[in-house]
């Protein structure tokens, strides 16, 4: 049986209880969201699983946040200003074209709590 999901490709053995891995060379990740600059057609974004948030422009893909990438956006008047979020909410603004971001909403990392209610 073969099984995908967004870490690779497996051939599955149920009479062994086995999975192989063929994967192998393959670049595979899962994307939740991608924006389209609306000023500039060659650049875009796109959030990722596990993978983050990538952005292509003249002609290269470039890594600008970590994490699991979600949401991501072209500000639609500032060609500068990019937008990419995260988990927990977590939402971030790069006014410099998505070289550096700063995070503007959500819970910061440091102030990650679980809490049980009964």
């Amino acid at each position: 049986m073969l099984v995908a999901n967004d870490g690779g490709a497996f051939l599955f053995d149920p009479a062994l209880s086995t999975a192989a891995d063929k994967s192998a060379g393959l670049a595979i990740t899962q994307a939740y969201r991608l924006d389209l600059d609306p000023q500039a057609i060659d650049r875009f974004l796109v959030g990722t699983q596990d993978n983050g948030t990538f952005m292509k422009h003249e002609g290269a893909w470039e890594h600008v946040l970590g994490g699991d990438g979600f949401q991501c956006a072209f500000h639609g008047a500032l060609s500068e200003v990019v937008y990419a979020s995260l988990y927990y909410g977590q939402v971030f603004r790069s006014d410099d074209g998505g070289n550096a971001f700063q995070q503007i909403a959500g819970m910061r990392a440091a102030r990650k709590t679980s809490k049980v209610l009964g």
